[in-house]
């Protein structure tokens, strides 16, 4: 971590801040939240639990195979907020790199979408898809759980949570009722040689980002099992299946404008080592930035 730390930080840290896991103290100082945090070994139920206790915006962690490209995203995030949520793609894959034009270069599957109907249909077309460009079964099935999870939340979520109303009571056996949204969402998807993005963007902007981690950290604790077993809606369940498939996980949001889900999934490697990677956080609230 050391040897991360010391070539990271001298170009990274030009206004901003690198820190170690094992230095975070309680109280953190609100400019230590916006800082990079490099970890190492941190198993994700503790780090879900650390990063609320802290309010964390970026955590990078050694055993990611993504880290060190990631502390420069966390950068771009950090002082090119605006760009880099218009751009997500193009900040995380080339952030040395970064160039607005090249967000297109990177998007090879997208699909706008506006009710639950549409979702079998071209839930089918990335099936598809996915044979033709992926090889390993395993992955392209862990692709269409992801997507077809983000999918359902934003149907089920996105035009309903208010901070006055954080667990809308609309059950997905409602589906029949549920009116077509005003405003469409979309998947994308980036397929790489190291790795694939999987993001959901909707332009609902409610999306509380402590409030889902506080879901999946539930999850945690309480065990998925007793989770469906006390049968509340809006448990967090399929959103805990999302950040458990992804090495590195992106929640941004520009409340009452737009929400945009990331997820990147390794390649090179097998179903069970993908489970085994040091997860990555990086969290973008447009709302924190009106301040600075």
């Amino acid at each position: 971590m050391e040897s991360l730390i010391s070539v990271l930080a001298e170009p990274l840290c030009k206004g901003l801040s690198v820190l170690k896991w094992q230095d975070l103290v309680t109280p953190l100082r609100a400019s230590d939240s916006k800082s990079i945090v490099v970890a190492e070994g941190i198993e994700p139920s503790h780090l879900v639990s650390e990063v609320r206790k802290f309010g964390l915006q970026h955590v990078c962690q050694v055993g990611n195979p993504f880290s060190v490209q990631e502390m420069l995203t966390s950068a771009l995030m950090l002082s090119r907020p605006i760009d880099v949520m218009e751009n997500p793609f193009a900040a995380i894959l080339a952030p040395g790199d970064f160039e607005q034009s090249r967000e297109r270069n990177f998007v090879d599957f997208q699909r706008e979408f506006d009710s639950l109907n549409q979702k079998p249909i071209w839930l089918d077309e990335l099936k598809i898809f996915m044979e033709q460009k992926v090889r390993a079964e395993s992955l392209r099935t862990e692709v269409l759980t992801i997507v077809d999870e983000l999918y359902t939340n934003v149907i089920f979520n996105a035009p309903f949570v208010t901070s006055d109303n954080p667990m809308p009571q609309v059950h997905r056996g409602e589906a029949k009722v549920l009116p077509q949204m005003p405003k469409k969402a979309k998947i994308k998807i980036s397929l790489r040689d190291d790795s694939i993005l999987v993001a959901c963007e909707d332009a609902f902007g409610s999306l509380l980002i402590d409030k889902l981690m506080q879901k999946i950290s539930g999850c945690y604790e309480k065990g998925v099992e007793q989770t469906m077993n006390m049968g509340n809606a809006g448990a967090g369940i399929g959103s805990y299946m999302v950040f458990e498939a992804s090495a590195s996980y992106y929640l941004f949001v520009d409340p009452g404008k737009k929400t945009l889900i990331v997820c990147r999934l390794p390649v090179k490697m097998s179903s069970r080592a993908r489970q085994s990677v040091d997860k990555n956080i990086h969290f973008l609230d447009l709302k924190d930035k009106k301040g600075d």
